[in-house]
């Protein structure tokens, strides 16, 4: 088994070693570790969690067993990734990071950011888990691509989206979930929020 908090601080050292390079299919499993250390440490700051290891493992097994501290199984974790629709995270980042200028990477304003949020959350919600697992969504799309970044709080828009689900039936059944827990994680890992089985903020970066 692993520790979390290791796993979270090794990683954050790949990220500034690697590059581009690590947003490509090889690091796949760095960046689930990166967002279950991030997930769990937010957990840990609001005294949420106690949980400080785990084992990654392959399907049809969810992405993580969280392990207490005798070794014994606490519960199982999904990670899943909520991109801008249509398109690819790497070839995305390889643009940005290749820029030799930070002011001039673009940022544009995503129309229906949550549209790869729905979907990801549908998609999860159709398969089969074990008891006691847990998903994580990595909301990928920084606050400034959102419309209404400068009105309201980052949470007060998930949490927008996630309540108007009940009047489309196109949306995620939240009521059906399969989950024990839903929770999303914001794009730089500083904001988590429970959508499920409540809306719920627990840390949010100062707005």
């Amino acid at each position: 088994m692993n520790n979390i908090n290791e796993e979270l601080s090794r990683v954050e050292g790949l990220i500034k070693s690697s590059g581009a390079e690590f947003y490509g299919n090889r690091h796949k499993l760095d960046r689930e570790w990166w967002v279950l250390g991030r997930t769990f440490k937010l957990l840990r700051q609001c005294g949420n969690c106690d949980c400080l290891f785990a084992l990654a493992t392959k399907p049809p097994l969810p992405d993580f067993q969280i392990l207490k501290a005798d070794g014994n199984l606490s519960h199982h974790v999904e990670i899943a990734e909520s991109l801008e629709d249509g398109r690819h995270r790497h070839d995305e980042m390889k643009l940005r990071l290749a820029h030799p200028n930070p002011l001039g990477r673009s940022i544009h304003v995503i129309d229906d950011p949550f549209i790869s949020l729905r979907k990801v959350v549908s998609q999860k919600f159709c398969k089969t888990y074990a008891s006691g697992c847990w998903l994580i969504v990595f909301f990928s799309i920084g606050g400034l691509q959102m419309s209404e970044y400068y009105s309201m709080p980052w949470s007060q828009m998930v949490f927008n989206e996630v309540n108007s689900w009940s009047d489309n039936e196109l949306s995620p059944d939240i009521s059906a979930c399969p989950f024990d827990r839903v929770w999303v994680l914001d794009s730089g890992g500083q904001s988590l929020v429970s959508i499920f089985p409540r809306l719920e903020v627990l840390v949010e970066e100062a707005w």
